[in-house]
C-alpha cells in the first residue's frame, strides 16, 4: 500500500492512541490488581470523621413455621419462658415484614458524636459526647455523665464507637470483615485475565477460620473494592459457614468510597440484615458543638429532637443526683429516690438494635465469629 498522508496521519494517530492506552493496558493485569489488594490487606480500616449519616437497619430473620411452631409448643403454659419474645419477634416480622429502625448519624473526631435511633414501633433512643459530657435519652429518662467518670451501664461513648464501627464498614467493605489487622494472613489470590474482579483466601488456617473475599478492579484508576465476605471454613463454629455479607450501590464521599448497602445472609442463604444509607455528606461549621449539646430537661428541649419528654434526669456527674425534672404520667406514681440509680432502659445498649459485621476474633485454639444485632 502506498504511503500517503492520510496513511501517516492514521498511523500517527493510532500511535497516539497507544501511547495513552499503553500505561492503562499494561495496568490491566492480575498482577496490577494483586498488587492493589496487597496494600489494601495491610491498609488500616479508614477513619470516617465529621459527617452525617442517615442509615436504615432492617432485621429480617424469622424461624420457619416448624421452629415457630416448636417454640409455640415450648413455652405453653410457662408464660414466663424467655422464648416468648422470640415468638413476639417473629409473629410481628412474618406478619408486616422486616423491623425497621432508622438512625441518625453524626460522627466528630476522638470519639464525638450523636446518634439518634427511632424504632419501627416510634421508640426513640439518643445519645452523644461531646469529650466533655456524655449523654443519653429515652423517652422517659436522660443521664448525664462527665468523661473520665462514665458508669459502665452508661457508656454512652461507648455506643458511639460501635456506630463509628459500622460506618466504617460501610467504608471498607468485605475488609472489615477480614484484613490484615485482625492477625489474618492471605492464602490465595486470583484476579481474571482482564482484572476487572478478584477472588481472595484469608484467614486463620491453623485455628481453622477462612474467609473468602471477592471484589471488583478498575486499571483505569488502579483502584478497587471489597464486594462480598464469605465464611469457607469455621471448625470452631461449624454453624457460621456459609454465612455471608455483601456490600453494593457504591457512592463516593468526601473522595472515599461508601457502599449504601450491606447485607449479611445466614449459612442458610436467608437475609438476616440489610443496612442502607439513605444520605451521606459533610458536617457543616458548628453541627457538631450544636446536635451534642445537653438537652434542656426543665425546658423539655432538645436541639435535634425539638420537644421532648423527659421525666427523670439521672446525673451521675459530680454532686449530681437522680431527680424528676417534670411531672409523672399519674399522680399516684411513686416519687423517684435520690439515691436511686435505677438501670438503664432497653435502648441503654444500641448494640441490642444495631448489626455490626462480624470480626473474627481467635480464642484459644479456636475461632469464635462475633455477631451483634437486634
Amino acid at each position: 500500500m502506498p504511503i500517503t498522508c492520510r496513511t501517516v496521519r492514521i498511523a500517527l494517530t493510532a500511535a497516539s492512541i497507544a501511547c495513552l492506552l499503553g500505561p492503562l493496558i499494561a495496568r490491566a493485569s492480575p498482577e496490577a490488581a494483586e498488587a492493589w489488594f496487597r496494600t489494601a490487606w495491610e491498609t488500616p480500616l479508614p477513619t470516617i470523621d465529621d459527617m452525617h449519616l442517615r442509615v436504615i437497619v432492617e432485621s429480617h430473620e424469622t424461624p420457619t413455621r416448624a421452629e415457630l411452631a416448636a417454640w409455640r409448643r415450648e413455652v405453653e403454659g410457662r408464660p414466663d419462658h424467655p422464648r416468648r419474645r422470640d415468638i413476639e419477634i417473629a409473629e410481628r416480622r412474618l406478619a408486616r415484614g422486616p423491623d425497621v429502625r432508622t438512625y441518625d448519624i453524626w460522627l466528630g473526631a476522638n470519639g464525638h458524636g450523636r446518634i439518634n435511633s427511632t424504632d419501627h414501633d416510634g421508640y426513640e433512643f439518643d445519645v452523644a459526647f461531646d469529650g466533655r459530657t456524655a449523654w443519653g435519652r429515652a423517652p422517659a429518662q436522660l443521664t448525664v455523665s462527665s468523661a473520665g467518670r462514665i458508669p459502665p451501664e452508661y457508656d454512652h461513648p461507648g455506643e458511639i464507637r460501635r456506630i463509628q464501627r459500622l460506618v466504617q464498614s460501610l467504608a471498607a467493605g468485605g475488609f472489615s470483615v477480614a484484613n490484615a489487622g485482625h492477625g489474618m494472613r492471605v492464602t490465595r489470590f486470583q484476579a481474571t485475565p482482564d482484572a476487572t474482579t478478584w477472588t481472595a483466601d484469608a484467614g486463620l488456617p491453623e485455628q481453622g477460620m477462612m474467609i473468602r473475599l471477592s471484589g471488583t478492579f478498575d486499571p483505569a484508576t488502579n483502584t478497587g473494592l471489597a464486594t462480598e465476605a464469605l465464611v469457607t471454613q469455621s471448625d470452631a463454629s461449624p454453624e457460621e459457614l456459609g454465612r455471608r455479607w455483601g456490600y453494593r450501590e457504591w457512592t463516593s464521599v468526601a473522595n472515599a468510597p461508601l457502599a449504601t448497602i450491606a447485607e449479611e445472609f445466614l449459612p442458610n442463604r436467608t437475609l438476616e440484615l440489610r443496612h442502607r444509607v439513605e444520605s451521606a455528606r459533610p458536617l457543616e461549621r458548628g453541627e457538631l458543638q450544636r446536635v451534642t449539646a445537653l438537652p434542656d430537661a426543665k425546658r423539655q428541649h432538645d436541639a435535634v429532637r425539638g420537644e421532648i419528654d423527659a421525666l427523670t434526669l439521672v446525673d451521675n456527674r459530680p454532686r449530681g443526683g437522680t431527680v424528676r425534672v417534670t411531672p409523672p404520667p399519674h399522680p399516684e406514681s411513686d416519687p423517684v429516690s435520690e439515691d436511686a440509680h435505677p438501670p438503664p432502659v432497653r435502648s441503654f445498649g444500641l448494640l441490642w438494635l444495631l448489626a455490626i459485621p462480624a470480626v473474627a476474633a481467635a480464642i484459644g485454639a479456636g475461632v469464635l465469629f462475633r455477631r451483634h444485632h437486634a
